[in-house]
């Protein structure tokens, strides 16, 4: 056969085909007006999908699914409720989409058990319920599902929804790990770097972060970059670093194409610190704002320091208050639905007054509640509340002992303190300075690319007074106690006010 008998032939073969799915589609048709369920969804999916033969048209569709999905088929009712979820043919109604996840869950869909378990864990369509929200996830982890054992292992990692249980979450994520799911093994690589449950191990971080991030995991990426810089399960490294820098960039920017939120939060941060790219303050602030408009909490918290430091954007701290607040509120509902990262921010809001009244007793509470939990960042907190005496009575020794936890796990300014506590408790200036000389190098890291409050006051007092191998300059001293007071880090602005230096 020739190579024109051979076209003429395969395209007699897709007319045919045309035909009868044509001819399939009016015999659909005529079983859908007669009320046949299953025909009245199979008539539905074809507007909803279209074809050469059908346009696509979403009305069309929602209306056979709602008259399937009236006589209870489970598969119409799934479908009802993405078109309310995502908008499509109706109006956009997340309540009216969870009560059709809902129907469909009730009669065994795994898709729609999955959705029931993400409404209810954001408060989409229904009231917030982490409880709710694992039951639902449970059932589709017993159905078989893998993507759900991830979700599962992080409610078991954060005891939102059950009880705390490092066993059962490790193992629930490394199901999910071993499946090839790229944020699975990246939340694995977390675990591994922050020691939850696990001996602390580097090397093991740095082997899961690596497998997500070549499946285009941004949080891996953006992980590998920062052990890279230092010296985390891998050696000490900057052309490393800068290229693992730019894979986050590259993927959050491949990312904000198709709308994820998270990415776009991803990608002004990147735009901020010049992580991959070149700092862009505007442009950081203008990705800042689309994660934000869709709810994304980090979006929100870095716009409002972005307007209370005046970058990319006019300093106001009207502005940076509504951002705040909005987290604010937020965070203090998921905090009482158990979740330590909400408690952790919580206390720092009323640590700082940002979003609200300042509370330095109620911001022990809430980081006490996220310690419980084993939140480890919390532990710094609750340090520097007994060092200086906020919101319980001043108490170095116990103030040590948090620090002394935290300086295990690699946190620089927790190293930082445990050479302010060494001379406090003990007065053993030594012991001070091997701690300080085990801070410097990482604080110089945290001040130069990411420029956190708390490096820089503790960098500037290793300038300040000559501590950790560093020779005293106080205008160097000076110039980072500023860039912390810009987030209104409470120590650095005692210390410009201690040098009589204008703020």
């Amino acid at each position: 056969m020739n190579l024109r008998k051979c076209i003429m032939t395969g395209l007699l073969a897709v007319l045919v085909c045309s035909a009868e799915v044509f001819a399939g589609i009016e015999e659909i048709r005529k079983n859908a007006e007669k009320g046949y369920a299953h025909s009245q969804f199979q008539l539905g999916w074809i507007y909803y999908v279209g074809n050469k033969d059908v346009k696509q048209d979403y009305k069309e569709a929602v209306k056979w699914f709602r008259l399937a999905a009236n006589q209870g088929d489970w598969a119409a009712c799934s479908q009802l409720a993405i078109c309310y979820d995502l908008g499509k043919g109706v109006k956009q109604n997340p309540a009216e989409a969870f009560k059709w996840y809902r129907i469909a869950a009730l009669q065994g869909d795994l898709r729609s058990m999955k959705m029931l378990g993400y409404f209810y864990a954001v408060g989409r369509g229904v009231e917030q319920d982490y409880q709710e929200s694992a039951e639902w996830v449970m059932k589709a982890v017993k159905k078989g599902d893998k993507s759900s054992k991830f979700m599962l292992g992080l409610y078991y990692l954060n005891g939102t929804g059950v009880p705390q249980d490092f066993r059962k979450a490790r193992e629930l994520v490394r199901a999910a790990a071993d499946a090839n799911d790229p944020m699975a093994q990246s939340s694995l690589g977390k675990i591994y770097e922050d020691g939850m449950g696990v001996k602390q191990d580097y090397k093991e971080a740095a082997k899961w972060y690596r497998k997500a991030a070549a499946r285009n995991d941004v949080y891996a990426a953006f992980a590998l970059g920062r052990f890279s810089l230092y010296g985390k399960g891998m050696p000490r490294n900057l052309a490393a670093a800068e290229r693992y820098f730019k894979q986050t960039f590259t993927i959050s920017l491949e990312q904000t194409m198709r709308g994820n939120h998270f990415a776009q939060c991803q990608l002004g941060y990147c735009y901020q610190f010049g992580i991959g790219t070149k700092k862009n303050l505007p442009e950081a602030v203008k990705w800042y704002a689309r994660a934000a408009a869709q709810g994304n909490r980090g979006a929100n918290a870095y716009l409002g320091f972005c307007y209370l430091t005046g970058k990319g954007v006019p300093k106001s701290r009207r502005e940076a208050e509504k951002y705040f607040r909005e987290i604010f509120e937020r965070d203090k509902q998921d905090a009482v639905h158990g979740n330590p990262v909400a408690m952790y921010y919580l206390g720092n809001y009323y640590n700082t007054g940002f979003g609200g009244k300042q509370d330095y007793k109620e911001a022990v509470k809430w980081h006490r509640k996220a310690y419980q939990k084993k939140y480890t960042s919390s532990a710094i907190e609750l340090g520097i509340h007994y060092f200086y005496g906020r919101g319980v009575p001043q108490n170095y020794a116990e103030a040590e002992k948090y620090f002394r936890e935290a300086a295990g796990l690699d946190r620089a300014v927790a190293k930082f303190y445990m050479g302010l506590c060494s001379e406090k408790l003990r007065k053993k200036p030594a012991e001070a300075a091997a701690w300080y000389k085990a801070a410097v190098p990482d604080l110089k890291i945290d001040v130069e690319y990411f420029e956190s409050g708390y490096s820089c006051f503790a960098l500037g007092c290793c300038y300040e007074h000559g501590l950790g191998g560093v020779k005293k300059d106080l205008n160097k001293a000076i110039s980072l106690y500023r860039k912390a007071a810009e987030y209104e880090y409470i120590d650095a602005q005692n210390a410009l006010k201690r040098l009589g230096i204008k703020q």
